[in-house]
């Protein structure tokens, strides 16, 4: 039966129902640190490849540059999701295992001179380059300085890590900064007064100057303290001795003039307690 026209009027008066709005899709979340990761997984395994198949591959430079290089690539991943609009977030078990990478690589690069400093194959080697050094040194001082009589001279080398057997070997190492050579000599003496050491520490640092390998610095002694014989220990007619120190410790020190050395050098007078002991020690 068709509807009769009051109906129809009505149903076309009645207003349509409203539509239900259709929930756009969630934009999925960005996670800030998975590329990095996923670029330092990569860069690892490439390391070790090159290590096995290239014979003259650097891998200690590679492991210092890696921390550097990851940290920052995991930077600029994160400023360029900072600038794109949209959701994201930190994917912080990603930027841990990154930091971790990144710790084992610096663990690595200084893994070498860890052993280095525990490797006695390398404390042997830099005992024969001080040893070479003092030799060489006393050599050419008993050549061009006979009458400056030595009591003592010794060289240090600290913090040096070359392959060199010889002190001629490592000079180059060692005027580069690659090690901190230094040396210790006592002068026999007599000295009355500071002019006179200063000049023979003057004769021998020229000497010093013509050696190949030039150290980091000198010290320069001379100890005032000597016992005098019975006689004049008895008749109280001892002197009291001066010792004397000069320390050079740069290469513009090294070339100061002798009268720059007076200057510097330090002068300790034996005090009457001290000249006492030796008295008593020599009665006995």
């Amino acid at each position: 039966m068709e509807p009769n026209k009051t109906e129809r009027t009505a149903e076309a008066a009645a207003p349509e129902a409203p539509q239900t709005p259709q929930t756009p899709k969630s934009l999925p979340v960005r996670r800030v640190g998975s590329l990095t990761l996923g670029v330092c997984l990569m860069a690892a395994g490439a390391f070790f490849l090159c290590y096995y198949f290239l014979p003259h591959f650097n891998w200690e430079l590679a492991l210092k540059i890696a921390p550097a290089a990851g940290l920052c690539l995991l930077g600029g991943e994160v400023l360029y999701f900072a600038a794109k609009p949209g959701k994201w977030k930190y994917d912080f078990l990603s930027v841990f295992f990154c930091l971790c990478l990144m710790a084992v690589c610096l663990c690595m690069s200084a893994l070498p001179m860890v052993l280095d400093r525990i490797d006695p194959a390398n404390e042997a080697r830099v005992a024969k380059i001080a040893t070479d050094y003092e030799n060489t040194l006393y050599a050419a001082i008993r050549d061009e300085a006979p009458d400056i009589p030595l009591k003592d001279l010794r060289a240090g080398l600290y913090d040096y890590y070359g392959s060199a057997e010889t002190a001629a070997a490592a000079a180059s190492d060692l005027n580069s900064g690659l090690g901190v050579l230094r040396v210790n000599i006592e002068l026999f003496g007599p000295y009355e007064q500071k002019a006179a050491f200063a000049m023979d520490c003057r004769k021998i640092t020229d000497i010093i100057r013509q050696q190949t390998a030039q150290p980091t610095g000198v010290t320069f002694f001379y100890d005032g303290i000597e016992v005098a014989d019975s006689e004049e220990l008895h008749t109280g007619s001892m002197k009291q001795e001066c010792s004397y120190t000069l320390n050079l410790d740069s290469n513009a020190q090294l070339d100061w003039t002798a009268d720059q050395m007076t200057k510097q050098t330090e002068a300790s007078s034996l005090l009457d307690e001290e000249n006492t002991a030796a008295e008593s020690e020599a009665e006995d």
